[in-house]
């Protein structure tokens, strides 16, 4: 390719791919307009087997365009930090323009990626890393991908800067991302969509490698826990124009997920797990939805951990739910233990304490419901934790810890309790 010495002659010229899948250089007229590209297809063409477009770390689309959207707060600057940690890891450059966080920013989310041991860069190189790495900061000052509402066929001159700027580097560009839309664009509506993915297919090109936008989910798809193409805010030119899109998603108590997460009790009932899905690929195959949690992380920007998942419906989810019982169960036994040793002078814990009152088991046993405080209560008589004394007609029934107030111990086939007084 021939050598871009400054921005002028780059804006000159647009790199369209020949027929052998090769850049070729194509310079603009007297007009400045580039000129139209016609390719006769032969039978040598219709002869061989088509090139497959690349699809970088399995959702970015080669020489094209990509969108990221979720609601605010859902750490889409963060997700795109991990893959360019992972694409400059294999030598390539990656350039993020920020309209919304300043570069310092991306700094703390890059430090706690590679710092905090939950982190799935954690330990990271940072030799394999340094210099790959091209933060474009034009926060707060208004830059937008095209000229203007009345010019959107335009894109911006600093689009052309930027390019001729990236060039002068060495390495290969891995990808492009751009943060975001909604500061991007100088509206959200279809046309406007279409004008800014236009610029970046542009840059995607001009650079050879994958761009990624990022974007806003809309309050109603938010709220409805809308998972497609058309999540994102705005027109739905967003969804049509770009060749791959990713959602994110929290995984809570009205949405469970695609798949489901493999996460501690206390980590599914947080209500942070986010769910990626990939809900639209024009190039390959869709990748499986994947999650992540917010963690904290060594700098002063949250580190994301990397959960695994099993697709629902199958076996592997019959296992992981026997898994799970099996831990809240011993979770819900060891938060009963502690609670009696807590009491004073290990009192004991009189029977229906927690069946009647809701807000006792949303403080100490994580919100239980009395079906499975009574069955724990079972188990840990059963297996010689608790000891319950039964005082006789018309009195309450208390668990003891062994040896506390010389309990006598009962034999379990009297651990059978009416459903209301445990």
């Amino acid at each position: 390719m021939k050598e871009i010495k400054n921005q002028k002659d780059h804006a000159q010229q647009i790199w369209p791919v020949n027929g052998s899948g090769e850049l070729t250089e194509v310079l603009a007229g007297d007009d400045k307009k580039p000129g139209l590209q016609c390719r006769r297809l032969d039978t040598f063409d219709l002869n061989r087997p088509p090139k497959q477009k690349k699809m970088k770390n399995g959702w970015m689309p080669e020489r094209r365009t990509a969108s990221v959207s979720s609601a605010g707060g859902l750490l889409k600057s963060t997700f795109i930090t991990y893959q360019a940690i992972k694409v400059a890891a294999n030598g390539e450059l990656v350039v993020i323009i920020t309209a919304e966080d300043e570069a310092e920013d991306y700094l703390a989310k890059f430090y706690s990626a590679i710092k905090t041991e939950e982190s799935p860069h954690f330990g990271r190189d940072i030799e394999d890393i340094a210099s790959r790495i091209l933060v474009v900061d034009v926060s707060g000052s208004g830059a937008k991908l095209y000229e203007s509402s009345e010019r959107r066929d335009k894109r911006s001159p600093w689009i052309d800067q930027m390019i001729a700027e990236v060039l002068t580097h060495e390495n290969k560009v891995g990808f492009v991302a751009f943060e975001t839309a909604s500061r991007l664009c100088h509206g959200e509506d279809n046309t406007d969509f279409a004008a800014a993915i236009a610029v970046t297919d542009h840059v995607a090109m001009a650079l050879d490698c994958p761009c990624v936008l990022t974007h806003h989910t809309g309050k109603g798809q938010a709220r409805g826990k809308v998972v497609d193409q058309y999540s994102s805010r705005g027109g739905s030119s967003m969804g049509d124009n770009t060749r791959s899109a990713l959602v994110f998603t929290k995984v809570d108590k009205e949405y469970k997920g695609i798949r489901q997460p493999i996460a501690s009790e206390e980590e599914l009932r947080s209500g942070e797990i986010i769910e990626i899905a990939h809900v639209r690929s024009s190039f390959g195959p869709l990748i499986p939805p994947y999650y992540i949690l917010p963690v904290e992380g060594a700098g002063p920007a949250p580190a994301l951990k990397v959960l695994e998942s099993v697709k629902r419906g199958g076996s592997d989810e019959r296992q992981l739910r026997k898994e799970q019982l099996a831990d809240r169960e011993a979770l819900l036994d060891d938060l009963l233990i502690d609670h009696i040793e807590g009491r004073d002078s290990h009192r004991p814990l009189w029977a229906g304490f927690f069946y009647n009152d809701k807000d006792a088991r949303e403080a100490y046993l994580n919100g239980a419901s009395r079906d499975a405080v009574t069955k724990a209560l079972a188990r840990l008589v059963e297996a010689g934790k608790l000891i319950l004394k039964d005082a006789g007609k018309g009195k309450s029934k208390t668990y003891h810890l062994p040896g506390a107030h010389d309990a006598p111990k009962i034999n379990s086939s009297n651990t059978d309790t009416e459903e209301a007084d445990y």
